[in-house]
């Protein structure tokens, strides 16, 4: 979710269409890229499946039995790519855009890449002519396209990682792969919690401010299943201000799309204060920037006012996880004034 063109299979509806479309330049300016470039993220695992066909049928999460070829080399991803590649196996084609693939390409390598941006063309999917497609959970799309190959979905909604991995690696036969991943993600997960333990931030406040259809307002970033939402709430104890909590209700969807009054803005202000980028020129834009309302708020005035680049919170794969934090961590030095 996240970035240009990335669209996902699954009805998110009008909120999530606003922040697919940024992802084209990845976590640019991090301190874990590799001289070449790229993103340092997990360990570089091996596929060790053999080359013979091993048929075997799963069921999938859209309740689907499906027969395939557990060594099939040839697969197409739409979904969790890097997921799969974290698991050692290289896609023929994804779904994620050549900017973010190169950013990775220890991971990826060389792969193609099926435009789903506005609606999946499967003829694309055919020429690459797969003998597995993995994607989210689309009942309608999944019976398209298994008129091409054995299409396997996997679901999108918040699930904890452990289940997700060990899901896609029993499909491959990888379980050994998966129990790797898995300690690093609790590692790099332990890390974080360390670290924002000594930031003291358990319990307190605060707010998510970005620009939605028509103005400033408080992002809702549990119904865009951004994982910063995850990473504050629930691992690092944080909370949001009752009027947040409030405003945030699902009932309340117009006016979260439309934007807060510049009079309220400040209502709705918490201990911490962070600004969703959208836009990736990792600034607050200058609309924000000359509104009264956000001009009086108190971080602002201060100058601290975290800023948070959209495109790498919408992945829940675990390729990304660790820069997901270390963004995190360096909008949260801005809006405490603490060191991580």
């Amino acid at each position: 979710m996240k970035k240009v063109g990335k669209i996902k299979f699954v009805l998110l509806g009008a909120l999530m269409m606003v922040v697919c479309v940024f992802m084209a330049l990845l976590m640019t300016g991090c301190d874990t890229k590799k001289d070449n470039g790229e993103i340092e993220s997990v360990p570089v695992l091996t596929d060790t499946r053999g080359e013979d066909v091993v048929n075997a049928t799963i069921t999938d999460m859209c309740d689907r039995e499906v027969t395939y070829n557990k060594n099939a080399k040839k697969i197409v991803a739409l979904a969790w790519e890097g997921d799969l590649v974290a698991l050692g196996i290289k896609p023929l084609a994804v779904s994620i855009e050549k900017s973010v693939t190169d950013m990775y390409k220890s991971y990826f390598g060389e792969v193609g890449y099926v435009d789903t941006f506005g609606g999946l063309d499967p003829e694309v999917v055919l020429s690459y002519q797969p003998d597995l497609i993995i994607m989210e959970t689309n009942p309608t799309l999944a019976a398209t396209l298994s008129d091409i190959a054995p299409v396997i979905t996997v679901e999108y909604s918040e699930q904890d990682y452990a289940t997700r991995i060990n899901y896609l690696a029993g499909i491959f036969g990888l379980e050994d792969n998966a129990k790797q991943l898995l300690d690093y993600a609790e590692e790099v997960k332990t890390e974080a919690i360390e670290k924002a333990k000594k930031m003291e931030l358990e319990n307190k406040s605060i707010t998510v401010f970005g620009v939605m259809m028509q103005g400033v307002t408080v992002m809702p970033g549990e119904m865009m299943s951004w994982k910063f939402d995850t990473f504050m709430y629930k691992d690092f104890g944080m909370k949001k201000t009752d009027a947040v909590e409030e405003f945030l209700q699902p009932s309340n969807f117009d006016n979260i799309m439309s934007g807060l009054s510049n009079e309220s803005i400040p209502n709705y202000e918490g201990d911490y204060t962070l600004f969703v980028d959208t836009t990736q020129t990792g600034e607050i834009p200058p609309t924000v920037q000359t509104n009264p309302g956000w001009l009086s708020l108190k971080a602002v005035k201060e100058n601290r006012v975290g800023i948070l680049d959209s495109t790498v919170y919408g992945y829940k794969d675990l390729l990304f996880l660790s820069e997901q934090y270390n963004q995190l961590f360096k909008a949260l030095e801005t809006a405490t004034g603490k060191k991580a």
